[in-house]
């Protein structure tokens, strides 16, 4: 008989082995795909974090540099003569520095005048003899912060109120806990940051702001303030505090410097040059201007001075930098020898330049590196130096002591002091030539000199390199009459 055999069941059997779990090979794959991804992803997150803080900075550096715009908007009396004068035009209006850097002397006019930045007058844009050092540096912070950075120092419970006091005694509070260690705005502390008292009653709803102007630091522990509008002098009549209110509770607070402005002027006056008015004399006629100790000093430097009958129209070219966290350390502000122009030699070392031999910029070609920029069928040669767009005039060197490097990096700032200019260094390095390490070569991002010199090098200029600038904006020009 024959045999049949089931097809059908045999191609079930064939078929229904189905293989179950993965091998070793493809987990290992799979581990190594996912990490590929997982590494990729990680590195986006420090690179997030930095671009939010730089966002955060240039937005607030924003907010700051429109403040310093409003400022000089609402009073012109920032760029009157007073505060920048003489023939050169150049001055420095840094309402924080001049209280907080070097030493502060106060004109004939109440023009705050601080340590010049560089060889350039600088003055804190405030016109008032009458004020303590401690109200011009509150009247500065003022001017030059922004009004809403304050952080916390210390929350305290209130044990006890004292608003009715015979004058010249302040209102004050008593807190529970100890004050030591909390140093206002008083006396020896007076260049300290301004402090306030958000003062709450029992149930939190009702709040009320005052100046804190005196620490008692031993037992009661005593907070005073002055009266609303900051003048000094205590109120002889209340309200201390509205009606009805009693503070259980205190906030104090101190005002953060983080974003700071300083504003450089190049003022020019018509018609342009040193001529004195009708009395024959640069300056007020008979007036030491300048508080030099010599009355219509023939240099001119009393030119143009407030009150003069000099030129009278002027127009002044404005940049603000905006700062974060400024240290307000004289050291930041050292002026540093530049060299300039530069060259490269044979051997590659960056060099005084020469404008008529061998004049090379940063990337060591004539004009704009692989390019023939004048169509002469040769790229880089000489007949290209200086030409436009290239790095011939941008390129600067900077000396310094060993160990005593400046603040360099790649982003920052130059403000070079005999122009009074800001600029931008777009790269940097070391020159390896140089003895202990003394010197770098910058790339600025606009010529230093324009139109370009022609000399060999350009003695006397020098370059300030401080800390903290987030951004350089620019305000446009203003005019106006003395």
């Amino acid at each position: 008989m024959k045999r049949t055999q089931n097809s059908t069941s045999s191609a079930k059997t064939r078929y229904a082995v189905v293989p179950t779990g993965v091998t070793l090979s493809e987990v290992l794959v799979s581990m190594l795909i996912m990490s590929v991804g997982v590494v990729s992803l990680a590195t986006l997150f420090p690179i997030s974090v930095i671009r939010t803080a730089q966002a955060t900075q240039l937005t607030h550096a924003v907010f700051t540099r429109n403040n310093a715009e409003a400022a000089v908007e609402s009073n012109l009396g920032l760029l009157s003569n007073a505060q920048i004068y003489g023939f050169s035009g150049l001055g420095v209006i840094d309402p924080l520095g001049v209280q907080l850097v070097g030493t502060l002397t106060v004109s004939s006019l109440g023009v705050g005048v601080g340590t010049p930045v560089g060889v350039v007058r600088r003055t804190d844009g405030l016109a008032s003899s009458s004020i303590t050092p401690a109200q011009r540096l509150a009247l500065a912070e003022q001017l030059a912060t922004l009004p809403d950075s304050w952080s916390l120092v210390r929350e305290e419970a209130v044990t006890a109120t004292d608003l009715t006091p015979t004058p010249p005694a302040y209102p004050t509070i008593t807190v529970g806990n100890s004050t030591i260690g909390l140093n206002v705005r008083n006396g020896q502390y007076a260049s300290n940051a301004r402090h306030r008292m958000v003062m709450f009653d029992a149930g939190g709803k009702l709040a009320v702001l005052q100046p804190l102007y005196q620490v008692q630091q031993v037992s009661p522990y005593n907070l005073s303030w002055w009266n609303v509008n900051g003048s000094g002098t205590p109120l002889t009549t209340g309200p201390y505090l509205p009606t009805g209110f009693m503070p259980t509770r205190v906030r104090i607070e101190a005002q953060d410097r983080r974003y700071t402005w300083m504003m450089t002027a190049r003022k020019r006056w018509t018609p342009v040059g040193p001529v004195s008015g009708a009395d024959g004399g640069a300056g007020v006629s008979g007036t030491d201007d300048d508080g030099n100790g010599t009355i219509d000093d023939p240099d001119g430097s009393e030119l143009h001075y407030s009150g003069s009958d000099d030129d009278p129209n002027w127009a002044a070219e404005l940049h603000v930098a905006v700062f974060y966290n400024r240290s307000f350390r004289a050291a930041d502000e050292t002026n540093y020898a530049l060299t300039y122009p530069v060259s490269v030699d044979v051997a590659g070392n960056y060099v005084a330049g020469d404008l008529t031999l061998n004049r090379k910029g940063f990337d060591g070609k004539h004009g704009v590196s692989g390019v023939d920029d004048d169509n002469n069928l040769t790229p880089d040669d000489a007949s290209e130096i200086g030409f436009p767009g290239s790095d011939d005039n941008r390129t600067v060197i900077v000396t310094f002591t060993a160990g005593a490097k400046p603040y360099l990096k790649k982003g920052g700032f130059m403000l070079e002091p005999s122009q009074l200019k800001w600029y931008r260094i777009l790269d940097l390095k070391d020159v390896s030539s140089a003895a202990s390490n003394t010197q770098t070569v910058l790339l600025l991002d606009q010529n230093l000199r324009y139109p370009p010199t022609t000399a060999a090098t350009v003695p006397g200029i020098s370059g300030i390199f401080m800390r903290g600038i987030v951004e350089v904006f620019s305000l446009g020009s203003r005019s106006g009459q003395q």
